[in-house]
């Protein structure tokens, strides 16, 4: 059997990273239905057992998969320029287009305050100002809209992954930049640098994800502790 590299196998679309994403960005939904349709704190399929929600593992493939997808797009390019206008390219043009459709259409059409109340309010422009730059963070309310939810006035809260991408597209850029200086070895510096920053977000993460369950499983001992005698009688 012919062996396939890996970086054989991710040249062009024939790889099933879009089927990958998909899955994820349905879980996404799923693991959010949760608190948005029962109120915060209500568990999804998979937190009960393993201490993290279906969405949290979602989000982490996410995060694997794109890192894995920009860091060969960077390094093919070999250009710090291209790589930061296509970036800008792949993010900012759909993001404004989401916004200006949330701000202008939904959020009226959703608002329990009247339109020209909604209009006038200041946080609907901070919101639009805020989410379309992504410099300071995400808003996550406008005037009105989904007040009586069980999680009131969260609107779009998925985007709050979007600081966090571009501060990692930077740092790749900066490593990419840092590996430039050297004399030789350039790419092999540039790939060791990536393998170091990838172990250490694994095992930071793993740990995060370990404490987690350990309380969660913490919680639930001590509940069935406490309710032992109550049930022997």
């Amino acid at each position: 059997m012919k062996r396939i590299l890996l970086s054989e196998a991710t040249n062009g679309r024939n790889n099933n990273f879009n089927l990958i994403r998909i899955i994820a960005a349905l879980a996404v939904l799923v693991s959010h239905s949760y608190p948005i349709a029962r109120g915060p704190g209500t568990p999804d399929l998979l937190s009960p057992t393993l201490g993290v929600t279906l969405g949290e593992v979602a989000v982490d493939v996410f995060f694997i998969t794109s890192g894995f997808l920009v860091t060969s797009s960077l390094a093919s390019r070999q250009s710090t320029v291209e790589f930061v206008w296509a970036r800008f390219l792949r993010i900012f043009p759909g993001l404004w287009a989401m916004l200006l459709i949330t701000v202008f259409l939904l959020g009226p059409a959703l608002s329990s305050i009247p339109m020209a109340e909604y209009f006038s309010a200041q946080e609907t422009y901070g919101y639009l100002a805020r989410c379309g730059s992504l410099i300071t963070g995400i808003s996550y309310q406008l005037p009105g809209v989904f007040d009586r939810n069980p999680l009131p006035r969260a609107v779009n809260g998925s985007l709050w992954t979007m600081p966090y991408e571009l501060k990692m597209y930077l740092m790749l850029a900066l490593v990419w930049l840092a590996s430039r200086m050297a004399t030789t070895n350039r790419r092999r510096l540039f790939d060791a640098a990536i393998v170091t920053l990838a172990m250490l977000a694994a095992i930071f993460v793993s740990s995060i994800t370990s404490a987690r369950s350990h309380r969660g499983n913490s919680r639930i001992s001590s509940t069935c502790s406490s309710s032992a005698p109550a049930r022997s009688f």
